[in-house]
């Protein structure tokens, strides 16, 4: 017949099984911390890439923790992989998506590229090296490609200028075409029209008709009129008189006109060459 335990016997030994969880609990607790201390402690140790004598005293130290952290490790190198790739695929769809993200970051990207490139002097001798190793490298095809296009350009300028010159010949033909007939209607009459100051015959574009009282006003002094009269040389003849431009001008400025015959200016003689000329000749 077995005993029965008393209820004073159960108390003691569920207390006794208490204890030994909590201190089994606690012992995990202690332990897990310090294994995190330990794994943390390795890898910066490990980032650090000691000489050979720390690395066998680090092994040795903590060769009972090898599997532990390699496996933690290859758990880190793996969600850190998997979250490298899902940034990556995130900023390419926002890149290509958000017009404004693309423009800030090209603008980032080449501020950082430019401020390398100047305040570093390798990455710059690098950039420039790799640049003259690719120019070298594609040397046939950049010169074919600055051939075609010196071509291209050179074609659309000679056709520009032979349009540009087209234009400008028939422009100026017109131009020629329209003075030379106006000359022709000038000079259709010839130089029959003559200067009743200075005697020149002159062309009808040269002379205006002959009216004394815009010379001579009634409000005139006896003399002014007087020597007025004097620059014209009246004839007895009915037909229309005429006057140069610039006599009368002069005229109604009261002033003597440089080559009025009045002025009594002598000239040369006229060669025997020139003698025979006609009126348009002379002219």
């Amino acid at each position: 017949m077995v005993r029965k335990k008393s209820v004073s016997s159960k108390v003691k030994t569920r207390r006794k099984a208490y204890r030994r969880r909590q201190e089994d609990c606690s012992y995990a607790m202690r332990s897990w911390r310090i294994l995190i201390l330990t794994i943390k402690a390795a890898k910066k140790f490990l980032s650090f890439k000691h000489s050979n004598g720390v690395a066998m005293y680090t092994s040795r130290r903590f060769g009972t923790l090898e599997s532990d952290l390699i496996h933690s490790s290859h758990l880190n190198f793996y969600f850190r992989s998997q979250l490298k790739r899902k940034s990556k695929i995130h900023i390419l769809n926002k890149y290509h998506n958000n017009s404004n993200f693309r423009n800030q970051y090209k603008a980032r990207s080449k501020k950082q590229v430019s401020k390398k490139y100047k305040s570093d002097p390798m990455i710059r001798m690098k950039t420039i090296e790799r640049a003259m190793n690719w120019y070298h490298k594609n040397n046939t095809l950049m010169r074919q490609n600055s051939r075609r296009l010196y071509n291209q350009r050179r074609r659309i300028l000679k056709k520009y200028i032979s349009i540009q010159n087209h234009k400008c010949i028939y422009k100026q033909s017109s131009l020629y075409m329209n003075n030379l007939n106006k000359f022709r209607k000038i000079i259709r009459e010839g130089p029959d029209y003559v200067c009743l100051s200075c005697g020149l015959a002159l062309f009808r574009n040269q002379v205006i008709p002959f009216v004394e009282e815009k010379y001579i006003k009634q409000n005139m002094s006896y003399e002014i009129k007087k020597h007025i009269q004097s620059y014209f040389m009246y004839s007895s003849s009915r037909e229309q008189k005429w006057i140069c431009k610039s006599c009368s001008d002069k005229i109604k400025k009261r002033q003597m006109p440089s080559r009025a015959v009045v002025n009594k200016l002598k000239v040369c003689e006229i060669p025997s060459e020139l003698k025979r000329l006609n009126n348009l000749e002379k002219h």
